[in-house]
């Protein structure tokens, strides 16, 4: 059975200069290059702990040149080692598996309804409609069926209405295709990874930023 590992890290961190710095010399040019041409430090602090994160749980496959594919998805060519990034608020969250893997992570601010309204499947509209925490299913949802999408690595030409979260016992289930699981990172953030096939997949580590 494949196995799925987990790593995450809080940006804010690098709310200390120093220490942003100190990382940003280390980044690679590309990543500096994207670093760059971002606006927002909190942006700037989310690509930089992407890096981070790249480097401490990829180890020597860091040095090999990451590519994407023409959805964006981020691939390692010749390798059999996948894996995927997602970020948000102050969060960066890396899943690494042996099979296709996606993952998500969201700070479960004001939820858009609307968008669920629009685009999730008539059984997911309900799952929230029913819920005591409506912006909490939500995000629970977004963050499945987002995960689920990254691991197809097609993007949204995969309509979100092609396919429905249920949960049985409270547990994710998409298909029998793949294998879902669903974790709060930190409070108020809502995160969930999907692998290709049967798979054991592990808590979260979170990593720590070296000062």
């Amino acid at each position: 059975m494949n196995t799925v590992k987990i790593f995450y890290l809080n940006c804010d961190a690098l709310c200390d200069k120093v220490l942003f710095d100190k990382n940003y010399r280390a980044a690679s040019a590309e990543r500096k290059l994207k670093i760059d041409r971002l606006r927002f430090d909190s942006d700037k602090r989310l690509a930089l702990g992407a890096d981070i994160l790249i480097k401490r749980s990829l180890g020597e496959l860091a040095r090999e040149q990451i590519k994407t594919n023409d959805f964006g998805k981020p691939y390692i060519e010749n390798c059999a080692v996948r894996f995927n990034l997602s970020h948000s608020g102050s969060i960066a969250m890396i899943a690494i598996s042996d099979t296709e893997v996606g993952c998500d992570v969201q700070k479960t601010e004001e939820p858009p309804l609307k968008v669920a309204q629009r685009y999730f499947c008539e059984s997911e509209q309900n799952l929230i409609n029913e819920s005591n925490d409506k912006a909490k299913m939500f995000f629970r949802l977004w963050t499945l069926k987002e995960s689920y999408i990254k691991m197809l690595g097609k993007g949204l030409s995969e309509p979100l209405d092609s396919f429905a979260v249920r949960f049985d016992d409270n547990l994710p289930r998409i298909n029998n295709y793949c294998t879902v699981a669903e974790f709060e990172l930190a409070p108020a953030y809502c995160a969930a990874v999907c692998v290709q096939g049967s798979a054991d997949i592990k808590q979260p580590i979170e990593i720590k930023i070296r000062s």
